[in-house]
């Protein structure tokens, strides 16, 4: 299966447009270096997870990039895609006016620095899990279809995801 690479190119800048005018916007300030920090991380494993599905799982990360819209989508699921995005972005404009505006949880910058690298590892470790979980309900959703589920029923490594779901 072939990715729209323009497709993707355009969604991730579109999406790291949309975050950085979330956070900065509500955090009234371009200079929050937490922000940029957040930024770059976020967006530095969005890239590696996409360059990675794009080598090793191409019709999983095809699946990902469809969002709403799919004719064969449920209601619920379009339903529940909404909600997570509105919370999500919620999340967004919430950060900046807690940790710049109002400082309701100051927390100190020794913690910060302290804290970062466990949270940098913990993301790392659970998109890698994610991913692997995705495989295997993308296996499940579309496991009527034969024709698709050979194009993403791979989980990491390249193993058939319901081998993946003994790993987990």
């Amino acid at each position: 299966m072939t990715v729209n690479l323009k497709l993707l190119t355009v969604q991730i800048a579109g999406m790291f447009v949309v975050f950085a005018l979330s956070l900065f916007l509500a955090a009234g300030a371009v200079i929050w270096p937490a922000g940029w920090v957040f930024l770059i991380l976020f967006f530095g494993f969005t890239v590696t997870l996409s360059r990675w599905l794009l080598r090793h799982n191409p019709g999983l990360l095809t699946e990902r990039m469809m969002g709403i819209g799919k004719s064969d989508q449920k209601t619920w699921d379009k339903v529940f895609y909404v909600v997570a995005n509105v919370y999500f972005l919620a999340w967004l404009v919430l950060m900046p006016l807690d940790a710049v505006r109002f400082r309701w949880a100051p927390m100190p910058g020794w913690l910060q620095v302290v804290c970062a690298p466990s949270n940098v590892c913990d993301r790392y470790h659970l998109h890698g899990r994610h991913n692997s979980l995705a495989g295997i309900m993308v296996w499940v959703i579309v496991g009527a279809d034969h024709r698709r589920r050979d194009s993403v029923s791979s989980g990491a490594g390249g193993t058939h995801a319901a081998s993946g779901a003994a790993r987990i």
